[in-house]
């Protein structure tokens, strides 16, 4: 009990620094674009020096200056960004490897032991990191057009690939976990060093290579339009139609476009530039998608008979009660999961849709199908779940 209660505990502080640095982090990206595209805009005044400015996100190039700023503590607030990854990691071994049986690998999908899915976790990292990686090295990436294309097909392909490896909200979790791996790390190696050089300059040392320099700002590139899409996978867990396999990969890639074309029209608008409606038109198209290719191909209430209210009594009881009850059996559970109690008929009769939702629907529940429910059984709890006067 005292361990399960630790735990729920130390996993809410983690949230609650992850959210905070997360926040902290974005934000200062996003303050760094405008200010660097409104500093492109007015231009250079005639005479002034140039001064460079370093900030958590970034780096850029102001100008006109008086005199250069102070070259104090800015790279200190890049600890941000090491404590939104390391607390997120955390999470991910609280969370998903230490329960890996339970909510990381799902035997519907692949025949893995739960040690298998943790290694095969972290294998997937290193391995989707050091891929942005060469691309980033690759010739694509001198044409920003190009490499968006590549990398957004690259993150695509790891959805695919984690939809069939992992339980749907570990998927879609380890998406995120492995775009912000890659950008926490052009903070690390590429942006970081560039902003310690641009400082050494300030104190009257050599000027920043160039190349070094334009490095650094195509990463800030990618993180600023990284961002948006990697707030998707961290609120996505919330809802269970985003995460279900088989339509994940597709769900991801319309918010990965959306989160693209809303990243050009706030860029667009801070260039002064005529504000590119169709990108918010776009950004709209592709959450309608969403939305769409979430349902059934068919009200399931359409098939089969009205099923026997007993007999959905049974399902639950053998299938959901074990963590859904006053007192659940399953292991560091100190309360019904997610304070829902499935232990009575008017619990039950409340629940009936986010009961149908959750396990015929997104197929969300049981996590990684730990109770063995079959496709038969979401069937019939479907109609039940969908049909008018089902609760009866």
């Amino acid at each position: 009990m005292i361990a399960a209660i630790v735990g729920e505990w130390a996993a809410l502080a983690l949230r609650w620094l992850h959210v905070l640095a997360a926040m902290s982090w974005f934000g200062a990206s996003f303050f760094l674009l405008a200010l660097d595209m409104r500093m492109r805009r007015a231009g250079a005044a005639a005479g002034e020096t140039a001064a460079w400015i370093a900030l958590p996100g970034g780096l850029l190039r102001a100008e006109p200056t008086s005199r250069p700023p102070a070259a104090g503590a800015p790279l200190a607030l890049q600890r941000v960004v090491y404590a939104a990854w390391i607390s997120g990691f955390l999470l991910l071994i609280l969370l998903y490897y230490a329960r890996a049986e339970l909510r990381l690998v799902d035997p519907r999908l692949l025949a893995l032991a739960p040690a298998q899915g943790v290694l095969l976790s972290l294998a997937s990292l290193v391995l989707g990191y050091g891929a942005y990686e060469l691309l980033c090295r690759s010739p694509l990436a001198r044409d920003g057009r190009l490499m968006a294309a590549a990398g957004a097909l690259l993150a695509v392909l790891a959805a695919w690939a984690y939809a069939r490896l992992f339980a749907g909200r570990a998927a879609m979790l380890h998406i995120g976990i492995l775009l912000g791996t890659c950008m926490a790390a052009n903070v690390g190696h590429v942006i970081a060093p560039a902003q310690r050089a641009a400082l050494r300059a300030l104190e009257g040392g050599p000027a920043p290579d160039p190349e070094r320099i334009r490095r650094a700002r195509e990463r800030v590139r990618h993180n600023a339009y990284l961002a948006l899409p990697v707030t998707f996978t961290m609120i996505a867990g919330h809802a269970p139609l985003s995460f279900e396999n088989r339509t994940l990969p597709l769900v991801f890639a319309l918010a990965l476009g959306a989160g693209f074309a809303l990243r050009h029209f706030l860029d667009r608008h801070h260039l002064g530039a005529r504000r590119p409606w169709w990108s918010l038109l776009a950004a709209a198209a592709a959450l309608a998608l969403a939305v769409l290719i979430s349902l059934p191909p068919r009200a399931a209430a359409d098939h089969g008979p009205a099923p026997d209210a007993s007999r959905v009594r049974e399902i639950v009881a053998d299938r959901c009660l074990v963590c859904h009850a006053g007192r659940p059996s399953w292991y560091g559970l100190a309360g019904p999961a997610g304070g829902v109690r499935l232990d009575s008929p008017r619990e039950l009769r409340r629940h009936r849709r986010e009961i149908g939702l959750q396990t015929y629907l997104s197929r969300a529940m049981p996590p990684g199908n730990v109770t063995g429910m079959s496709e038969e059984e979401r069937a019939l709890i479907a109609r039940w779940a969908f049909r008018p006067g089902g609760d009866e």
